[in-house]
């Protein structure tokens, strides 16, 4: 789980900032990063990324991802399904927090899943079809925007910037949903920058291991709650 250093290299990338930059890596787990135009910094995993998408496409299909999404775009959304995702607890913390396969997984998946039967038996509700695989990947890909538009929207107080990195930014279906709950925000890759998509964390990285070589700090209290800043690791020859 080391989303929280990153924040610290998005503020670098941005230091200069006048309007509000958000970061938003969409890799297993996705993690955002609140850069206001007042410098102040807010970093914290908003949930599943591409992990449960990749997944149940693996349990069902035989392949490992869901090319460019268009086997969620075969399906439907579940309603129900959703809210029952949402009600997960992990949503409601407060940030910051993080989270990782260990919570989100197939174990996760598969009871949220026999819970909605469950509800429907109850309610002596047909649910035929209502879940087949491609429905299901239809709403974790939904699951997966509305909770990074959710943390934009409970953050954004100002015009404001959204840089898309991560492999699910190849997901064509799921930024398509983020854009659509994310109708104010002016939503950009990471290319735009000068960073591929995929080379945000790797960079992010580099440069922590610059800092400690040059002796200057590369953490981010405000995001990983340590009392000051800090130069990281060590280095030994």
């Amino acid at each position: 789980q080391g989303a929280p250093l990153v924040p610290a290299f998005h503020d670098y990338l941005f230091h200069d900032r006048t309007t509000d930059q958000f970061v938003v890596n969409i890799g297993g787990i996705a993690n955002i990063t609140h850069l206001s135009k007042n410098k102040s910094i807010i970093g914290f995993d908003t949930g599943p990324g591409n992990t449960l998408l990749d997944l149940w496409c693996e349990k069902n299909c035989n392949t490992v991802f869901d090319k460019n999404g268009e086997w969620a775009r075969s399906g439907k959304l579940n309603h129900d399904l959703l809210k029952i995702f949402l009600a997960d607890p992990y949503f409601e913390k407060k940030f910051p927090k993080s989270t990782g396969r260990e919570y989100f997984n197939l174990n996760w998946l598969t009871e949220k899943i026999a819970s909605l039967s469950c509800e429907a038996s109850s309610s002596r509700d047909s649910i035929a079809g209502s879940i087949d695989p491609q429905n299901i990947q239809s709403t974790l890909t939904e699951l997966t925007a509305k909770t990074i538009a959710d943390a934009v929207t409970q953050l954004a107080t100002h015009t404001h910037t959204i840089h898309l990195c991560g492999g699910g930014a190849y997901n064509n279906f799921l930024i398509e949903r983020l854009r659509f709950h994310c109708k104010s925000s002016d939503i950009q890759f990471t290319t735009k920058i000068g960073i591929h998509p995929e080379w945000m964390e790797a960079a992010a990285f580099a440069w922590l291991a610059k800092q400690t070589l040059e002796k200057k700090p590369g953490n981010c209290p405000s995001v990983t709650g340590a009392q000051k800043e800090s130069v990281l690791g060590a280095v030994y020859f």
